[in-house]
């Protein structure tokens, strides 16, 4: 069994692996920004929530939403507040 490529054998291996690497690399970046924004417009959501129920202030800190989750996260367990207790920390 002879493996041994030729020079350009190794160099059309190499131009089809940037082929794909030049499709796939945009495709995991789209895919990652659009997790981040969803996950930041459902932070938003349940931060609004928590200051409509008046859980919150208006210009609370990173330090009292933690606070607030370790303090009542069970409790409030019907109320879905994962993205915003889990996206603070």
């Amino acid at each position: 069994m002879n493996n041994t490529w030729t020079k350009e054998q190794t160099i059309e291996s190499i131009n089809k692996q940037r082929k794909v690497l030049y499709v796939v690399i945009p495709i995991l970046f789209i895919f990652i920004a659009g997790l981040y924004y969803l996950f930041a417009s459902i932070y938003q959501a349940e931060t609004q929530l928590l200051i409509q129920m008046g859980y919150l202030g208006e210009n609370f800190t990173k330090g009292e939403l933690s606070d607030f989750c370790l303090t009542y996260y069970n409790e409030l367990w019907y109320e879905s507040l994962t993205f915003a207790c889990f996206w603070s920390l």
